[in-house]
């Protein structure tokens, strides 16, 4: 087959699909409107139907908003990693000696016990909060006050990935 052929062939078929694409199924001189179409939010079973109404479970719908930092739950063998990982850490941490160490101290002990992607924030006077992985098993994440002392948990990877469950992003 020759070019001359082809072209011959898929011109008047190029053409029409190029005009459907280009109809916008108006009339000609009028114009489009849109219909706006309210979101109408019920909570648990308390839904009635509304015309016009995109009906949703508002509580659900913040539910899935802040899925992304659900903690999943360590397997057993990793349970025991994270475990074993908790009682070394948490030495660490209290034989830094301090009533309130600093940031640089807290991610030094962590690192020390093999952590990775270690974060640490506060301003070393009122709270020190920390994140750490324990790869692959899951983490170790809690805080340092004055009040309280250390408070240090395991678990498992949050839903967005690693370990800090950040609240609003």
């Amino acid at each position: 087959m020759n070019l001359r052929r082809v072209s011959a062939l898929f011109a008047p078929l190029l053409a029409l699909i190029l005009v459907g694409c280009a109809s916008s199924g108006l009339l000609p001189g009028s114009t489009p409107s849109p219909s706006p179409t309210a979101a109408c939010p019920y909570s648990g079973t308390d839904k009635t139907d509304i015309p016009g109404c995109a009906m949703y479970d508002g509580d659900k719908a913040i539910d899935q908003n802040y899925a992304y930092r659900v903690r999943g739950t360590p397997t057993p063998k990793d349970s025991a990693i994270l475990d074993r990982a908790l009682g070394l850490t948490r030495s660490s941490l209290q034989a830094i000696g301090t009533p309130m160490p600093s940031n640089d101290q807290v991610r030094a002990a962590l690192e020390a016990e093999g952590l990775t992607f270690v974060e640490v924030s506060g301003d070393s006077a009122t709270e020190v909060q920390f994140w750490a992985e324990k790869e692959p098993s899951g983490c170790l994440f809690g805080q340092i006050t004055p009040v309280e002392g250390l408070t240090i948990e395991a678990g498992g990877f949050v839903a967005d990935g690693g370990c800090h469950a950040i609240p609003g992003h």
